[in-house]
């Protein structure tokens, strides 16, 4: 059943304001282009304003997305805040407007949904902000503590390497 939400009391009084929650399951279209599964349903609240000649709709709630932290590959939850605005009339927009039409006195809300979930999801997921990753030489999760492994040597500074022998050799003098 697609999200959407009444507008005929709204409508009917410029300056009006109305608080409805959002609540049911995620968008079809949001489950297939997120990179992570949604965990549980959705939640939050839409807002709707009436400018006199347009409806202004916003959005605000908090998904839960289950992801795999992009340093450790630990399984991790994300409770992912999103917020979107977006403005509805009752004609159908031109090619450069940068409104939505909704009909029936009902707004559709699938699209915004997705749109301000899909915006809201972080590039890389991470377990915490501090996580420290895998070894890249044995692998092990350095959250857990050191590994024993010998810091990887940045080849770009081999040439430097006998340099402090070199320095100690020269005369103290010059």
């Amino acid at each position: 059943m697609p999200m959407e939400v009444r507008v005929r009391d709204v409508k009917r009084w410029a300056g009006r304001r109305i608080t409805v929650p959002l609540e049911g399951d995620w968008p079809a279209a949001l489950q297939e282009l997120s990179e992570w599964p949604l965990v549980g349903r959705a939640s939050g609240q839409v807002v709707l304003d009436n400018g006199g000649d347009f409806l202004a709709v916003a959005l605000s709630g908090e998904a839960v997305v289950g992801a795999e932290c992009g340093r450790c590959l630990q399984p991790v939850k994300l409770d992912v805040p999103f917020a979107l605005r977006q403005e509805y009339r009752e004609d159908e927009p031109g090619f450069e407007d940068e409104w939505l039409a909704y009909r029936q006195d009902v707004v559709e809300l699938d699209d915004l949904v997705t749109q301000a979930v899909l915006l809201a999801l972080p590039e890389v997921p991470l377990c915490r902000p501090d996580c420290r990753g895998l070894c890249p030489t044995c692998g092990r999760d350095l959250n857990d503590g050191p590994c024993g492994c010998a810091p990887p040597q940045d080849e770009r500074w081999s040439a430097l390497a006998g340099w402090h022998a070199i320095e100690a050799k020269k005369p103290q003098g010059d």
